[in-house]
């Protein structure tokens, strides 16, 4: 850690406030404010110096020492970042509603003001590609709606847990569903 420079030094930390396990490209650059190409390049900066691992193709992770270690950095300065943390859940939820409208359509559809925004969402071409996303990304919105909650956003966190609900239902997920649905409330 000491030996990364400041601006990977700072992207670590604000891993470690991502709410899910594991993260891809297209969450980490919206949590560093960033491009998709630039968050790659700093994901697989961090690969190299063995702070995160990858298990999977695209997807990176934190080794649980490294993630430990990486919270206790961020409880020592105790400087949330909420404008970090609120471009993500913006981010996941222009993505949930884009795949929503694949895999679900006929429903009503948000304010497009409230899902406007400049981050570059996933390759969501069809319902098939849109469902896959939403099953392996299920745990971190899960997550993301429990984080929107913490911080405080709660039109965001509404909106997010109505769209993350969807997939839930439609997977016959009740106590998953009822989790975020309280959340939201």
């Amino acid at each position: 850690y000491e030996g990364l420079d400041p601006r990977h030094r700072a992207a670590l930390r604000l891993l470690g406030r991502h709410p899910g396990h594991d993260f891809d490209i297209h969450s980490v650059a919206a949590l560093l404010g960033i491009d998709p190409r630039a968050a790659e390049e700093v994901l697989e900066h961090l690969l190299d110096t063995h702070l995160l691992q990858q298990h999977e193709t695209g997807y990176y992770v934190f080794h649980d020492l490294v993630h430990s270690f990486v919270q206790w950095l961020n409880d020592q300065s105790d400087q949330g970042d909420v404008t970090a943390l609120e471009r993500l859940l913006k981010y996941y939820l222009r993505a949930t509603d884009r795949a929503c409208d694949l895999v679900f359509p006929g429903r009503v559809l948000l304010d497009p003001q409230v899902t406007a925004g400049p981050s570059q969402l996933p390759p969501l071409r069809d319902a098939d590609q849109a469902r896959r996303w939403l099953d392996r990304e299920q745990t971190s919105l899960r997550e993301a709606v429990l984080c929107a909650h913490r911080v405080g956003v709660h039109q965001l966190t509404a909106n997010l847990a109505r769209n993350v609900v969807f997939q839930l239902d439609a997977r016959g997920q009740c106590e998953q569903f009822r989790e975020v649905a309280v959340t939201a409330t």
